[in-house]
């Protein structure tokens, strides 16, 4: 069952883009609070994919640039949590993001450069691509095929096997249970006095 904690965030996240009057009845003031930071803080990283998590960090704990209360770096990790929750990890999402930022790099270079310069862009561009691996498309998901064990929950000891090394003798694992009952059967334990001993001065 999910605590306050996650009731919350789930709350943020539904209604992360929503102006203050129409969610007034359902946050609370530290709650809207902390709806504003994550909101600023997931636009920004939306506006610089690769933003620094140091950067995101520094920019909560300072009040979101003077847009809110700062927070102590520990609500600023809290919160971070919850953006990246949000965004994903949008370094390693797709290779759509990068295939166009080459493509509008490219155009622009070309756009403001000479007819030799156009050259050596195309030349960098290329050795992005193939560093990048832009020109292959994404390997495909094998997950669907690794099919954990189905465990069938026992008691019983003997599902692990005989032991071996010195261990060779079967175990009579009734006797034993028997014998361990004997040995800590009720009534045989007694309490003792309690002695306390004072530090010496």
């Amino acid at each position: 069952m999910p605590n306050a904690k996650d009731r919350a965030s789930d709350k943020i996240k539904r209604n992360l883009f929503r102006p203050k009057k129409e969610i007034a009845d359902e946050f609370s003031e530290a709650e809207y609070e902390r709806k504003k930071r994550v909101m600023l803080a997931v636009t920004r990283k939306i506006d610089d994919p690769i933003i620094p998590d140091k950067e995101i960090i520094e920019f909560l704990e300072t009040g979101c640039d003077g847009t809110c209360k700062p927070v102590s770096t520990s609500t600023a990790y809290r919160d971070l949590l919850l953006i990246k929750n949000i965004t994903g990890n949008i370094k390693l999402a797709s290779k759509d993001w990068e295939r166009y930022m080459v493509v509008e790099t490219a155009k622009a270079e070309i756009r403001k450069s000479t007819g030799k310069d156009s050259r050596a862009v195309a030349s960098l561009l290329k050795v992005i691509t193939e560093v990048r691996q832009l020109g292959q498309d994404d390997k495909e998901n094998f997950f669907d095929l690794m099919v954990p064990p189905d465990y069938e929950i026992t008691g019983d000891p003997e599902a692990l096997g005989e032991m071996e090394g010195e261990q060779t003798e079967k175990i009579d694992y009734n006797q034993r249970r028997k014998e361990l009952r004997e040995l800590y059967k009720p009534g045989d334990i007694e309490d003792i006095e309690v002695i306390y001993v004072k530090d010496d001065e």
